[in-house]
């Protein structure tokens, strides 16, 4: 993914298309920690726009669990801490 990332930043610096990168968070799966380092990483590899997803039921088999609660306060403060890192565009997609 990292090698990807690198190749879509090299494109786009050269005139090639814009891109979005994305992270889905799922309740257990990830810490907020977790998602603001990975973010990070793609900030440092110059990717400028960004979005954090929460994860969601819908489409799924029924036993994906997406809804803990405080989950989605959670969520807020990850989008929060991840927006500071200054990207030209930052989205946050709650569930």
């Amino acid at each position: 993914a990292w090698e990807s990332l690198e190749v879509l930043v090299e494109t786009a610096g050269r005139g090639g298309p814009d891109f979005e990168v994305r992270t889905t968070v799922v309740p257990g799966d990830v810490t907020a920690d977790d998602a603001v380092e990975v973010a990070r990483r793609v900030h440092a590899a110059g990717a400028r726009v960004y979005a954090l997803q929460q994860a969601r039921s819908e489409g799924t088999s029924g036993e994906f669990d997406v809804v803990v609660p405080g989950w989605d306060g959670m969520c807020e403060r990850m989008a929060e801490r991840i927006e500071a890192l200054g990207w030209d565009h930052f989205t946050y997609r709650p569930a």
